[in-house]
């Protein structure tokens, strides 16, 4: 479990500054205004650490004591991933809601 943790919080870690990085340019695609593409930037950053380290910390508290720890932690990864894939789809709809339709 404490190995499933640490390894958890550093690839978020190193996910969410790739994709901070990554997302800088598209959202300067898609804002035309510098600051607030920035901003908008900074906060689904945030979003996404406080996502991501709320599932793992509860699936710690939550762990159970199966008998495949390796086959458990992966699927709770599984989960993380396809959550986070949802939310990712739900952020461009309303960005591109908000900032072309409105």
């Amino acid at each position: 479990m404490e190995i499933y943790l640490l390894l958890s919080l550093i690839l978020i870690g190193f996910i969410g500054i790739r994709l901070f990085k990554l997302g800088s340019a598209w959202s300067m695609e898609f804002i035309k205004d510098s600051k607030l593409s920035s901003n908008v930037n900074i906060v689904l950053l945030v979003l996404f650490y406080l996502f991501n380290g709320g599932l793992v910390l509860v699936s710690v508290f939550f762990w159970e004591d199966t008998g495949n720890q390796i086959t458990y932690a992966l699927s709770r990864v599984g989960l993380a991933l396809f959550l986070v894939g949802v939310l990712h789809i739900l952020n461009i709809i309303w960005i591109l809601y908000f900032f072309y339709f409105i």
